[in-house]
């Protein structure tokens, strides 16, 4: 399979603000329960409340790497490309899927940005097609992309418009 020429968009990481501050929440838990109750942890608990007092530990830190870590599990399976003719969703590491919606096709384009997209400058592109839609999460400026993939829109209607008058006058 060839690959395609256009650029590449992924997932921004700003766009996981949301999770470095449940982290930091789940950091100032964490530390609120070990000195309230006090609790210590051991990779060898000799009694049950050493036992309790690891897994509360273990079960904290396992869910603050699982959010840390979602970004870059983003950010490595999942790709846009948007080229000259088409924009390609390009995911997975095992089952690789590919999905890819001509200029023709789309019906409509917008941003979308949240109260922290507006003061960080991350949304969404959500792209209507007269078959299936697409969403770009997540990305660092998405009003630079909406403006582009407007302009290829114009670009391929025109194109269609000239080849179907030049068929006609033949």
């Amino acid at each position: 399979m060839e690959e395609e020429q256009g650029k590449v968009y992924a997932t921004s990481r700003i766009a996981f603000i949301g999770n470095y501050l449940i982290v930091g929440l789940l950091v100032a838990l964490l530390i609120l329960i070990y000195t309230q109750f006090n609790l210590s942890f051991s990779f060898f608990p000799q009694t049950l409340n050493q036992l309790i007092s690891s897994l509360i530990v273990l079960g904290f830190l396992m869910a603050m790497s699982v959010l840390i870590e979602e970004p870059v599990w983003k950010r490595m399976l999942h790709h846009y490309i948007v080229t000259d003719r088409e924009i390609i969703y390009k995911s997975g590491l095992i089952k690789k899927q590919r999905v890819s919606m001509p200029f023709q096709s789309i019906a409509d384009v917008k941003v979308e940005k949240g109260v922290l997209g507006r003061i960080f400058n991350f949304g969404d592109i959500v792209i209507g097609g007269f078959k299936e839609g697409m969403e770009i999460h997540g990305l660092r400026n998405p009003e630079a992309l909406y403006e582009e993939i407007r302009s290829k829109i114009r670009q391929s209607s025109s194109t269609i418009y000239k080849r179907n008058t030049e068929n006609k006058e033949k």
